[in-house]
């Protein structure tokens, strides 16, 4: 049981991962079937909404004591980080593959490397750096050969698909870094359920800015199954287990755990 317990954060780390690894997949065979990054954006967070809503009262009605340490502006500013994160990284694979979104994601531990010692101002070995650059030569590779595989897009929406993404990663990686303080204040239940549901809140207002949320809601129970999917498998259960793992082990232990995804 001890070690059960030992490994725990480890655990729920690794679990999260898989998670978020496999969000890729539910996004492409919802693309398939008709949906558009705002209509996916919105179902994913519509979907997730009771379980953080469940869980922030829960997490309330267990530690009262963490109400003072409420924290709108950190809140906000990780709420945004999120949304525009997962906004992104949904519209990146509407044009780049699989593979390439999960490549480019693996530039998530880089940027939290840079972001922190610009932001934090934090020193790391040069050895780290050094491995910095011959990622990103692979990233370029990567590039490259998606290139000669993607036929019919233009090089431009290509370069257009994998900045997307690239700006998914730099903002998940600040997500993690401004969520590391406020996960120690708050609890990282309420936390993480606070700032999804003001997440989902801002993916719900996206949807109506757009137009589609007439279209979303007479879609048909064939085209909600891989958006509830996404929510359950790859943003409820993940989020909270990766947080877990920020309190426990810190944000730059996750940050590589995600790179080994």
């Amino acid at each position: 049981m001890s070690i059960l317990k030992k490994n725990l954060p480890f655990l729920l780390i690794v679990f999260g991962v898989c998670g978020f690894a496999v969000k890729s997949i539910f996004i492409k065979i919802s693309f398939e079937q008709g949906l558009s990054p705002a209509q996916l954006m919105g179902l994913r967070m519509l979907f997730s909404i009771p379980f953080f809503i469940a869980a922030w009262i829960f997490d309330s009605f267990l530690s009262k004591d963490k109400a003072s340490s409420f924290n709108l502006k950190g809140i906000v500013l990780c709420a945004c980080l999120y949304f525009f994160s997962s906004q992104a990284d949904i519209s990146g694979l509407k044009i780049v593959s699989v593979g390439m979104e999960r490549t480019l994601l693996f530039t998530i531990p880089l940027f939290f490397l840079l972001l922190s010692t610009i932001i934090l101002k934090k020193k790391y070995h040069y050895g780290i750096y050094f491995a910095a650059v011959f990622s990103w030569i692979g990233v370029i590779i990567a590039f490259f050969g998606e290139q000669s595989t993607q036929a019919g897009i233009s090089t431009f929406k290509q370069i257009e698909g994998v900045g997307l993404v690239l700006l998914s990663a730099i903002l998940y990686a600040a997500y993690y870094i401004y969520s590391a303080e406020d996960i120690k204040r708050t609890g990282f239940i309420s936390f993480n359920s606070q700032v999804m549901i003001l997440s989902s809140i801002f993916a719900l207002i996206s949807l109506v800015a757009n137009g589609e949320i007439k279209e979303t809601f007479d879609l048909q129970y064939k085209h909600l199954e891989m958006p509830f999917y996404l929510a359950v498998v790859s943003t409820v259960l993940p989020s909270f287990f990766m947080l877990y793992g920020v309190k426990i082990c810190g944000a730059t232990y996750v940050s590589f755990c995600n790179k080994a995804s």
